[in-house]
């Protein structure tokens, strides 16, 4: 549970969507960053620890050459065909309903 807060996830063909060269779950992972999840609510979404997500992250981050989160969020958008607008991002997981 995270913190009593209900989340839905859909992510069909992630990988396809994002980047050639990245693995499917990467891609996943990239979808959910960019959707403005936490790396607590990627793993909780996903069935998968923390230290996964954060592994996954820094692939992802090595294959894109970004420096930061941040980066690592635009550049994802950048490649994404269905780029998520960045009034849904918050730094710290919170979102509104």
């Amino acid at each position: 549970d995270l913190d009593g807060r209900r989340h839905v996830v859909a992510v069909p063909n992630a990988a396809a969507d994002v980047q050639p060269g990245l693995t499917a779950r990467e891609g996943e992972v990239l979808q959910l960053l960019t959707g403005g999840l936490s790396n607590k609510e990627i793993a909780f979404a996903l069935g998968v620890s923390v230290g996964t997500v954060g592994t996954l992250l820094h692939r992802c981050s090595t294959k894109l050459g970004s420096s930061s989160r941040v980066d690592l969020i635009s550049r994802a958008r950048g490649l994404s065909p269905h780029p998520i607008p960045s009034r849904c991002i918050s730094w710290d997981g919170w979102r509104p309903a």
